[in-house]
């Protein structure tokens, strides 16, 4: 047996609305970034971070990620394979993240 429930029609918007669902900038980026970033490991996100705030040289990816430079090494070339950063020069630096 189907119940109905009494909602006042002036309620209804208000019912429907879905927090998790906003279409704010900010939750739309976050969104993309959780949807590219999804099977990436932590050092890569690491990495992509640091990047996208301007770190670019290696010995400032040491100092602001806290990883080894073989990690740094290792996640760096994953996102180049990713296409998602490319490198200027072997041990000089990033371009930085390709849009």
């Amino acid at each position: 047996m189907d119940r109905m429930l009494n909602i006042d029609p002036r309620q209804l918007e208000r019912v429907m609305r879905v927090p998790a669902m906003a279409s704010s900038p900010k939750a739309q980026e976050m969104a993309s970034y959780r949807y590219l970033t999804a099977k990436w490991l932590p050092e890569e996100r690491l990495i992509y971070d640091a990047v996208q705030e301007g770190y670019t040289d290696s010995g400032s990816l040491l100092a602001v990620t806290g990883l080894t430079q073989t990690q740094i090494d290792s996640a760096l070339g994953a996102l180049v394979r990713r296409g998602v950063i490319s490198r200027v020069a072997p041990q000089k630096g990033l371009e930085g993240v390709l849009q």
